[in-house]
């Protein structure tokens, strides 16, 4: 990982990132995985996040539908999010840059959808339909109430 890492800050541009991300990776799957593999080697450092406005704390990153998403918890408590909604804390400018890598390719293959900013961050089974694409299914049965 470590040599994933360097080879990651060396890139220069947004499509220098792209294309490291996608070097060998063939078709929709091993696109997914080649991300969820720059995404946890890039920011896998961060353990508390902002989503929604709320501290929250990021467990780990995961795919859902070939979609890079994390994984955050406040109290018992988990959500499945799209990286678009989280503030990371005094991101670095190559971090940043592959930020952008993400959400540029992200938007072009229709992986990435927006958190509406007036949603709370662990919503109540009434904002299910608002949140159905952000927040897994499975995630459902361990949100119980919107934070108050």
């Amino acid at each position: 990982m470590d040599d994933l890492l360097e080879e990651m800050r060396q890139c220069k541009s947004v499509k220098a990132c792209i294309d490291l991300a996608l070097t060998d990776a063939y078709g929709e799957d091993e696109e997914a995985v080649a991300w969820l593999t720059c995404i946890e080697t890039m920011f896998g450092r961060f353990k508390r996040v902002r989503l929604l406005g709320a501290e929250v704390t990021l467990v780990r990153f995961d795919l859902r539908n070939n979609e890079v998403v994390a994984v955050c918890q406040q109290g018992n408590r988990q959500a499945r999010v799209t990286l678009d909604s989280l503030e990371l804390p005094n991101p670095s400018p190559v971090e940043q840059l592959w930020l952008r890598a993400w959400k540029r390719f992200s938007a072009t293959s229709g992986w990435s959808v927006t958190v509406p900013s007036s949603l709370s961050v662990f919503p109540s089974s009434s904002t299910c339909s608002a949140l159905g694409a952000i927040v897994s299914a499975a995630t459902w049965p361990t949100i119980s109430k919107a934070r108050q």
